[in-house]
């Protein structure tokens, strides 16, 4: 898993989180604009602020579409 998060307090806090919950987690601090374009994504779960929730009609069917991708893991 990678994320990507611009301000320094929150992506330490994430990354300090997520480490402790996975071993496959790289946190990055930084602009996505800037240093995304070197990751390739199998999936994109969220993209906030652009997340438009609301237009989600079935969170469990999202849920299952990822994990039966191989992520989450009953999140």
């Amino acid at each position: 898993m990678i994320a990507i998060e611009i301000n320094e307090g929150p992506c330490k806090l994430a990354r300090r989180i997520l480490s402790s919950l996975y071993s496959d987690v790289e946190v990055i601090c930084g602009d996505a604009f800037k240093v995304a374009w070197s990751y390739r994504a199998d999936l994109i779960i969220t993209n906030p602020p652009f997340v438009r929730w609301h237009l989600v009609r079935d969170r469990d069917e999202l849920l299952r579409l990822v994990e039966s991708m191989g992520y989450g893991g009953g999140l």
